[in-house]
């Protein structure tokens, strides 16, 4: 303590502020470091969780309007606005497709990318199913295309199959979202 007494207060003032500027500059490169560390956290829930969340509901949207595209056609009696409906409907299924494919190039963890693979599955199963259904609203067949699409039939149980891939890929999605914040 001897040695700091006989030293000028200049030098004292001099040392001091190098000391809080040395903390100072160390608290702020703390600072600086958190800060970039949340901006890459929120970058990676944002593009890999929130971003195949809001895709996976366009998806169901137009899953769902779809089902009330193949019913307008069945319904309508004039041949133009029948093919209008099933274009819309082919409009849809692109949709689906491209947002399927960006899903797919997205860095998820394995147990999102086989729900992923289980929602492609039944979209192409759906999708092979309605096809039939498509031949039958062309042909006129209106009671054979109802009788096809009813809720126990096989498009049906194809429709909720794959309702049932969407909501079990956004809830595991949300799941990891949910795990990464409690992590962080």
């Amino acid at each position: 303590m001897k040695g700091l007494n006989n030293l000028k207060i200049g030098t004292k003032l001099i040392s001091a502020f190098i000391i809080v500027a040395i903390l100072a500059t160390a608290l702020g490169v703390f600072g600086i470091v958190e800060i970039l560390s949340l901006k890459n956290n929120s970058d990676n829930m944002y593009n890999n969780m929130l971003v195949p969340i809001q895709e996976m509901g366009e998806i169901d949207e137009a899953f769902q309007r779809q089902k009330v595209n193949i019913r307008q056609a069945i319904l309508l009696s004039d041949q133009q606005l029948i093919d209008a409906e099933l274009a819309k409907l082919e409009e849809r299924r692109q949709i689906i497709d491209t947002l399927l494919t960006e899903l797919q190039a997205l860095d998820m963890t394995e147990e999102n990318m086989a729900q992923l693979d289980a929602v492609i599955t039944a979209n192409n199963d759906y999708n092979s199913k309605i096809d039939d259904v498509l031949v039958q609203i062309r042909a006129g067949n209106d009671n054979l295309a109802i009788a096809m699409i009813m809720e126990d039939s096989t498009v049906g149980i194809s429709a909720r199959t794959e309702l049932d891939a969407i909501v079990a890929f956004v809830d595991d999605v949300g799941n990891d979202a949910q795990t990464e914040k409690l992590e962080n």
